[in-house]
């Protein structure tokens, strides 16, 4: 049995949601390569995590956002 043909929209929403821009590129490439997703996860999976907070935040300074792919940011 032939698995089935990678789905672009499924294969770019997994990505979004498990590595926000990053991993829409890593599952568009994927996809053109004719990847499956079970491939596109474990790429995901050894991927570094972002968007985490600097551990040494002062008391008073704000994080900010500037996008979900990219870490936050401590601005006084």
């Amino acid at each position: 049995m032939n698995p089935p043909a990678p789905n672009l929209d499924r294969m770019l929403a997994l990505g979004g949601e498990m590595a926000g821009i990053r991993g829409k590129r890593i599952a568009l490439t994927m996809f053109a390569a004719g990847r499956s997703e079970r491939d596109l996860l474990d790429a995901l999976s050894e991927q570094p995590k972002t968007g985490t907070a600097r551990r040494d935040v002062r008391p008073g300074a704000a994080l900010m956002a500037t996008s979900p792919a990219i870490p936050l940011e401590v601005r006084q």
